[in-house]
Order: C-alpha cells, then structure tokens, then sequence
C-alpha cells in the first residue's frame, strides 16, 4: 500500500491550519456573520484560552433560529394567531 492510500494518511497530514475559531462569548448572530463572511459550514468553539470547547454549524444555527420562531409563535401572541 501506498502512502497516499487513505487509511494510512492522518488527519493532521490534510487538516487546514489556522483555522476560523468561533469565540464562546459571541452571540449566534455574530457566528452566523463569521460563517458566512469565511464562506464555511462550520468552526470550532474556543474559550478565553484558546481551548476548543465544541463546534457550531450553519445547521446548529438554523436549528435555533427554528426553536426560536417556534418559541415566539407559541407564547403569549398565539392566542391572537388561533
């Protein structure tokens, strides 16, 4: 087998260095604008430190905005909707 057979290549050998980093004090309007603004699908969450600490997507994005939307309709305005 070949060096380049991917099973023997590691991640570390083709992962992008310096990658976008998503600060874990920046509001998901602030992350949705990154995102967008690096033309990504997704960046690891750091703390003040630098530590990765998780991951945020464009779906984790739209899913919230999602539960938000379904929250606003189902509170206190939907009995005007019904």
């Amino acid at each position: 087998m070949s060096a380049s057979t991917p099973t023997l290549v590691r991640a570390r050998d083709i992962m992008t260095r310096g990658a976008v980093t998503v600060p874990h004090t920046s509001t998901v309007a602030e992350a949705a604008a990154l995102l967008e603004e690096e033309a990504i699908h997704g960046a690891p969450v750091v703390n003040s430190y630098g530590k990765v600490i998780g991951v945020v997507s464009r779906t984790d994005i739209a899913r919230h905005l999602s539960e938000s939307m379904e929250d606003a309709i189902e509170g206190p305005s939907r009995s005007v909707l019904e």
